[in-house]
């Protein structure tokens, strides 16, 4: 009767630690996958819209048939009307290799918050001569 006791016991325990396991596992590939959703569809609005700008911590896409709005918030960022559940530490824009404010963009560099393990994600996109083209002032 003791034996079969502290075997039921044991069975207990090593299953509560394989749950709590699976529980850390589903956790880490939820962040995982929070974060390549939003790299994806940021890699993809930055190679499909035609001009990139950011102006007070919003990155706004433009083409002649679209416009699409990313507002950056410490807790989360919102896409037109989808929510990232993604927290934000830091958040850096650049053209040209230059950090710019209030400007087009080529780059973007986002570290995410220590829920997500600080991560480090960075789009860019390649320029055309189109690009450089709007930049010149006009005479």
């Amino acid at each position: 009767m003791l034996l079969s006791s502290v075997l039921v016991g044991l069975a207990f325990s090593v299953l509560l630690m394989t749950h709590k396991h699976f529980d850390i596992i589903l956790k880490n590939l939820s962040n995982n996958t929070k974060t390549y959703q939003l790299e994806e569809v940021l890699w993809l609005d930055f190679n499909r819209y035609c001009k990139s700008q950011c102006k007070n911590n919003q990155l706004v896409f433009t083409s002649p048939r679209d416009t699409v709005i990313y507002q950056f918030n410490k807790d989360f960022i919102q896409r037109n009307t989808d929510t990232f559940d993604i927290s934000l530490h830091n958040i850096n824009f650049y053209f040209d290799g230059n950090h710019v404010d209030n400007h087009v963009v080529d780059a973007l560099k986002l570290k995410t918050g220590k829920e997500l393990q600080q991560k480090n994600i960075f789009i860019y996109k390649q320029k055309d001569a189109k690009t450089h083209m709007r930049l010149w002032p006009s005479n």
